[in-house]
């Protein structure tokens, strides 16, 4: 019967240095092995001293064989413990905290134990808390779809450089420091000193485009379209001859006088194209902050209606349109990047301000054609629009790519392996990242990959796969938000 039990003890205790799980199967055995040990000794008076201290060595094995049998379950509860605290990162911190110091404790002092330890101390800690905290963050950010304007902007770049100064660890600097850029360019849009949507208003006034008159006016009597155009600072009458009339000569507002007779003046007596453009501007700057969110929109549609307008002077098409493009691609990052090529097109545009084309008697015909051949070289401006959006699209993407929690590295019988809360992550050949402090800093780390989709890990570097240490996948936190200006 000793014998039995002894083989019986000697197969339990090898199944459980095998095994990190204690099934129910292996449990009932080693109680009905220790009961029947008890019920079938037999009494100490009837045995020798060797038979008594063989049954009392197997009683001690079996009683050890029990406590290895509910530590090793205890740290089976601990485990899912653990990885339910990581399913509610990275928005719960203190769960992950909690359940990984109650996993430590299952350990004592055994080496996973100690693995667990140190990553929630300092360095260690700072630095996956910074990146979580930074995904948090991006996740709070991204549930807000409303357009990102200027006021938005600047309270979103406090709380970056708060970030940073606050976890100077942070893995992700270089991430934050490139949405910060984008932040500051729509906050720009909007400052105490104006921003540039006065910068705008300044780039489009002027003495030829503040309300200022427009009279087409027959260069002879066949002439049914009104040829000659005539600009004037002066509200002219609404039907008659204009005696005396006042009208600019060039950009800087210099004026001369002129009879124009009734019956050579074309209708309407209206402003002109450059005046209802820049009260169009006006009148949507107007209204203030949440318009400003539509920066792009508002540039594109400007720059459009000016290159399409009929009435307007293709000489002053080029010069306002290299105002305007000039100015406002400043306050998009993505708009700069599209507009490139326009304003390389453009590059001529500011030696036309000097040619005096408000003057009707000036010889500027062949300026006239020019500009026509510059407008004409434009790219479209559905192109532009297209380009814009697409570089907004990976801008955002690539300023706002995180590395997201998706399970804890445990160690098994067989070996490493990793503990996924998402399914999607145990993808084979899924990089696997991992935030290690380094040179007073954080670093990102590639743990390795899974395989066999089973979480099976193959680490890259075998010392950054400590029990417990949360993995990270790269995935995109802010691209499907502040989509501000389309």
């Amino acid at each position: 019967m000793l014998e039995e039990i002894g083989k019986t003890a000697d197969e339990i205790e090898k199944s459980l240095r095998k095994t990190s799980v204690v099934d129910s199967k292996l449990a009932s055995r080693i109680s009905a092995v220790t009961h029947r040990l008890d019920g079938e000794a037999p009494p100490a008076g009837t045995i020798s001293k060797k038979t008594l201290a063989s049954i009392e060595s197997l009683h001690q094995r079996l009683i050890k064989a029990g406590q290895e049998a509910t530590r090793l379950n205890r740290r089976v509860e601990a485990a899912d413990k653990l990885t339910m605290a990581v399913r509610q990162l990275p928005r719960d911190v203190g769960a992950y905290v909690d359940a990984a110091e109650n996993l430590k404790a299952q350990y004592g002092q055994d080496a996973p134990g100690t693995e667990i330890g140190k990553l929630l101390k300092d360095p260690e800690r700072a630095t996956w808390v910074a990146a979580l905290e930074w995904v948090d963050q991006a996740d709070k950010w991204a549930a807000d779809t409303r357009p990102l304007d200027p006021l938005k902007a600047r309270a979103r770049l406090d709380t970056c450089k708060k970030f940073l100064q606050q976890h100077p660890r942070c893995p992700d600097p270089k991430a934050v420091r490139s949405y910060m850029l984008y932040l500051e360019r729509i906050a720009a849009r909007d400052q105490p000193n104006g921003g540039l949507a006065l910068a705008l208003r300044k780039a489009l006034s002027g003495p030829f485009t503040e309300n200022v008159y427009m009279i087409k006016y027959k260069k002879d009597p066949n002439d049914t379209v009104g040829s000659l155009r005539y600009y004037s600072p002066r509200l002219p009458r609404p039907a008659g001859t204009l005696n005396n009339f006042m009208y600019l000569l060039n950009t800087d507002g210099n004026t001369r006088t002129q009879t124009l007779a009734d019956a050579f003046i074309v209708p309407p007596r209206d402003f002109s194209p450059q005046s209802k453009l820049l009260k169009r501007v006006m009148a949507k700057l107007a209204e203030g902050n949440a318009a400003l969110a539509g920066w792009d929109a508002i540039v594109l549609d400007t720059a459009r209606n000016t290159a399409e307008d009929p009435e307007m002077d293709p000489i002053c098409k080029l010069v306002l349109l290299n105002a305007l493009l000039k100015t406002t691609a400043e306050g998009s990052q993505a708009l700069k990047e599209a507009l490139e090529p326009t304003l390389a097109a453009l590059a001529r545009a500011s030696a036309f301000r000097a040619v005096h084309w408000l003057d009707p008697d000036a010889k500027v015909e062949d300026k006239r054609a020019e500009a026509v051949a510059i407008l004409k070289g434009l790219p479209p401006w559905d192109q532009v629009a297209r380009a814009a959006s697409e570089a907004d699209a990976n801008l955002l993407k690539s300023v706002g790519e995180t590395h997201r929690p998706v399970g804890w590295v445990s160690r098994k019988s067989a070996g490493l392996s990793v503990r996924f809360v998402d399914p999607n992550a145990k993808a084979d050949g899924l990089p696997l990242f991992v935030a290690t402090p380094e040179n007073g800093n954080g670093a990102w780390k590639t743990l390795g990959l899974v395989r066999n989709g089973e979480g099976d890990l193959i680490p890259e570097d075998p010392s950054l796969a400590a029990e417990g240490r949360l993995v990270f996948i790269r995935s995109a936190g802010i691209d499907k938000t502040q989509r501000n200006d389309r």
